[in-house]
C-alpha cells in the first residue's frame, strides 16, 4: 500500500479483520463488521485450543460455521459499507480487495456494481497454497467462491495463471511480491555472530530441505554456526541453535549465509513469489536457496545468489563462502542492486496502478 501511494495512488483503506488504522500512505474508515469481528475473535482463540487437541475437529467446526456466517455478515455490511464510501469519496476509480477470503464476499462485488461502475479487482498474495489443489492450505479461500464476479486478478505466483483462468477469472495478472528497501538495509555491522541462519514461520512442506540444508550440513560443519528463527518447526535441527524469540531481521543481519527454504508448492509452482528472498537480497545477505521454479526471474543465480540441489552440495557452498569474505559481500550487494532496480514495492505499486489503468 506504501508502494501505490508513492506511484501516485490516493489510497482509502477499509479493514476486513480488525480496526481502521490511519496511516502517512492512506486514510481509513471503520470496519462495518467490527462487533461481529470481536465476537468472532473471542470464538477462534476457543478454536485454537480446540485444533490442539483435534485438527479435523477444527477445520470442520469451520467450514460448518465459520465461513456461512461470515458470507452472511458480509453480504449484509460490506455492500452498504462500500456504497456510502463510495458516495463520500465521490471520485473512487477501482476497488482492490487484498486477501481477504473470497468466498465470504460471494454477491457483495455484484451488489456493489449495479451502483458503481468501477473495476473490482481481487488481489490473492497466497498463491498456490490458497487454491483447492492444495487444500486450501493458507486458508480454504475458494470453496463454493464466484470469481466471475471480479474484473480482473491480481496473483503472486506466475504458475496459477491458467489454473485461476479454467477457475473462471476474467483476467488474471502477476504482481509479485517486493519489499520496502528503506526497511531491509544492509547491516552496518562488520562482526558476525552465525555462520549459517534461516527465519521461517513453521517446518511444513519444507521439511525436506531444512534436512538437507541446516540439520545434516550443521552435523559435518560442527565447529561452524547454525541459527534457526521463527516457530513450529517439527524437524530435527542438528547442531542448529534454535532462537524462537530472536526477530527475524536481528538474525539475518548477524549472519555470513542466509537460507531461502521455500515450501514445496511454491518451490515446484514456476514462479511463486514470497517475500523472504526479495527481503535477504534488499538487506545486502549472500542468500542460498533450495530449488526454486522460478528464481531466476528476479535473480542472476550464481551472481545475485545460489541454489543448491543436495546436502552435499550445500556443505561445499557455504565451506567456500565461509572462507570468502568478498564473494559473500559481492554476491549480497549485486542482489540489493537488482532489487533496488527492479523488486520494490514502488516497482510493484506502478505496475498495479498500470493494471488499474487498464481495466477503468
Amino acid at each position: 500500500m506504501k508502494g501505490l501511494y508513492e506511484a501516485g495512488a490516493e489510497l482509502v483503506a477499509v479493514p476486513y479483520i480488525g480496526r481502521g488504522m490511519d496511516s502517512l500512505w492512506w486514510s481509513s474508515y471503520e470496519n462495518p463488521s467490527l462487533l461481529e469481528y470481536k465476537a468472532y475473535d473471542k470464538f477462534e482463540r476457543a478454536l485454537t485450543l480446540v485444533s490442539r487437541m483435534n485438527r479435523m475437529v477444527a477445520r470442520q467446526t469451520t467450514q460448518s460455521i465459520i465461513r456461512p456466517l461470515a458470507h452472511a455478515i458480509a453480504s449484509s455490511n460490506w455492500p452498504k459499507c462500500l456504497d456510502r464510501i463510495l458516495e463520500l469519496e465521490g471520485d473512487v476509480e477501482a476497488i482492490l480487495i487484498l486477501t481477504v477470503p473470497i468466498n465470504h464476499l460471494n454477491g457483495v462485488v455484484a451488489k456493489v456494481k449495479k451502483h458503481h461502475r468501477i473495476p473490482v479487482v481481487y488481489y490473492d498474495g497466497d498463491t498456490p497454497t490458497s487454491l483447492p489443489r492444495h487444500g486450501g492450505l493458507s486458508l480454504s479461500y475458494y470453496d463454493g467462491a464466484d470469481i466471475s464476479e471480479y474484473d480482473a486478478f491480481m496473483v503472486n505466483s506466475k504458475g496459477v495463471v491458467p489454473e485461476l483462468v479454467r477457475m473462471g477469472a476474467k483476467e488474471v495478472h502477476v504482481v509479485y511480491w517486493g519489499v520496502d528497501p528503506e526497511v531491509f538495509r544492509p547491516s552496518t555491522q562488520k562482526q558476525f555472530d552465525y555462520d549459517v541462519s534461516f527465519y521461517g514461520i513453521g517446518s511444513r512442506l519444507r521439511e525436506q530441505w531444512i534436512r538437507e540444508m541446516i540439520s545434516y550440513p550443521s552435523l559435518e560443519m560442527n565447529k561452524e554456526r547454525f541459527v534457526v528463527g521463527g516457530s513450529s518447526f517439527n524437524v530435527e535441527l542438528g547442531n542448529a541453535i534454535y532462537e524462537p524469540k530472536a526477530s527475524y531481521m536481528a538474525i539475518s543481519r548477524r549472519s555470513k549465509i542466509c537460507l531461502n527454504i521455500v515450501r514445496k508448492p511454491h518451490a515446484e509452482t514456476y514462479g511463486s513469489s514470497i517475500c523472504r528472498v526479495f527481503e535477504l537480497a534488499s538487506m545486502g545477505c549472500c542468500v542460498v536457496s533450495n530449488p526454486y521454479l522460478g528464481i531466476e526471474e528476479w535473480f542472476d543465480i550464481g551472481k545475485e545468489m545460489f541454489v543448491v540441489h543436495s546436502q552435499t552440495e550445500a556443505t561445499e557452498l557455504y565451506r567456500k563462502l565461509l572462507i570468502d569474505d568478498d564473494l559473500r559481500r559481492t554476491v549480497g550487494d549485486a542482489a540489493r542492486v537488482r532489487v533496488r532496480n527492479e523488486h520494490t514495492n514502488l516497482h510493484r505499486g506502478q505496475q498495479i496502478l498500470e493494471i488499474l489503468k487498464h481495466l477503468s
